[in-house]
């Protein structure tokens, strides 16, 4: 009786003699065929995910980064054939390839090092609803049911406004930049808002603006910023996206004070680029202790990517971070709860 196993396995005995049997032979050849597929197969592979890794200097690079945890996950399977079809050397590449994956993705899920949040915390909704969005009134309810002090609307344009003007009972402070296109942006907030800025980031190139304002919250100031930074589906536009980056990072290091960054980056924690943002800033991911947290596509949830993203400064203390329904958005909003160090327990 033949296992299953065995329609996977590449062992055999080769023939070692003239008078060989025709099922021999053929057993041979397929042996023979298994293992050029194991080869070419664990190669590809390895090359895959070694050029994953040089975003920094090549545009596809920088996008194949974004999906580490598949191209990891794909490569579980090869690295079983490839042991199965004897190509152990390849096979133990791709094992070592897999466990430093899984080891950068994991280290997501251990607890922040950070003072214990005892504090009466700040919500906050950070929520991409898509432009031309069908379902609006889905979203809608999704705002309203997450009962944020502090929502941040991006892709926001008049007739997002008119959809969301049922909010100004509940958010009194507000900071809104509506766009015809898929970058305007919207700040909604219970507490009072101080130092209001709209900043034209790339300026002369782009029309992404980003908001920035500091609220106050239990005799606390906080700073907030909000932006979306331009998609990088071209060389060009990927070069537009880092330079907003660097223009934005060198606002923020005038003035030190606690700090959250929202919006959509339009990149993962893995690019090389928001990794230089987040040491210009000193800021870090709010992710950390809470998981993985993959927000778009929506529509395509094997892909899905957390390119929608909370960076906070070291005086910022996370007590939740989840990532809500999408309300018909190609995005799922994220939702946090912070406080700050120096506040006093109520």
């Amino acid at each position: 009786m033949t296992r299953p196993e065995d329609s996977i396995s590449c062992q055999g005995t080769l023939p070692t003699s003239a008078g060989s049997t025709p099922s021999s032979q053929a057993n041979a050849k397929e042996i023979s065929n298994w293992k050029q597929f194991a080869l070419f197969l664990s190669g590809a592979a390895l090359v895959t995910f070694a050029f994953s890794l040089l975003g920094r200097y090549f545009f596809l690079a920088e996008l194949m980064g974004n999906f580490r945890l598949q191209i990891g996950c794909l490569m579980i399977p090869i690295a079983i054939v490839a042991m199965r079809c004897d190509q152990r050397p390849l096979g133990f590449l791709l094992i070592l390839s897999i466990a430093w994956s899984l080891f950068s993705l994991g280290s997501v899920y251990v607890p922040s090092n950070q003072a214990s949040p005892g504090q009466k915390s700040l919500k906050i909704m950070s929520f991409n609803v898509l432009w031309n969005n069908k379902a609006k009134e889905d979203a809608f309810k999704v705002i309203e049911s997450a009962n944020a002090d502090i929502v941040v609307i991006l892709e926001y344009t008049a007739e997002w406004a008119r959809k969301l003007r049922p909010l100004d009972s509940v958010y009194p402070h507000q900071l809104c930049e509506p766009r015809l296109h898929g970058f305007g942006i919207a700040l909604f907030s219970k507490h009072p808002l101080n130092d209001s800025r709209v900043i034209q980031i790339a300026k002369a190139k782009t029309d992404c603006p980003a908001l920035i304002t500091e609220v106050d919250f239990d005799s606390q100031r906080i700073r907030l910023v909000a932006f979306h930074s331009m998609s990088p589906t071209t060389p060009n536009r990927l070069s537009l996206r880092n330079e907003e980056f660097t223009e934005l990072a060198s606002l923020l290091t005038l003035e030190k004070v606690p700090t959250i960054v929202m919006g959509d980056l339009n990149c993962t924690p893995w690019s090389p680029f928001l990794s230089d943002f987040m040491e210009q800033t000193e800021l870090r991911d709010s992710r950390q202790g809470f998981g993985h947290q993959a927000s778009w596509p929506n529509w395509m949830p094997l892909l899905k990517i957390p390119i929608d993203h909370a960076l906070i400064s070291d005086e910022v203390l996370v007590h939740s971070r989840t990532v809500g329904p999408s309300g018909g958005s190609d995005h799922q909003p994220i939702i946090f709860e912070v406080s700050t160090a120096n506040l006093k327990n109520d």
